[in-house]
């Protein structure tokens, strides 16, 4: 069995092993949020002021809460 330490083996080839929850690790699952017509009119009022693509700045000034969830729009 490969070493979890180790992502990539010698020969480049990825790990699944280092990816794989420990035994008898547990974690908490993170609420699930929702946007609501604040946060829809926010992004839109940043969209409109930064463009798209600008989600940092978007985030930053206007939605700094929501800065996980830009980072899945990327």
């Amino acid at each position: 069995m490969p070493e979890t330490h180790i992502m990539i083996d010698d020969a480049g080839n990825l790990n699944q092993e280092y990816f794989k929850r420990p035994h008898g690790a547990e974690f908490e699952e993170a609420e699930e949020r929702k946007w609501g017509d604040k946060e829809k009119k926010l992004l839109v009022e940043g969209l409109e002021q930064y463009g798209i693509g600008h989600f940092r700045e978007i985030s930053d000034h206007l939605l700094p809460e929501w800065v996980r969830q830009f980072s899945i729009l990327k």
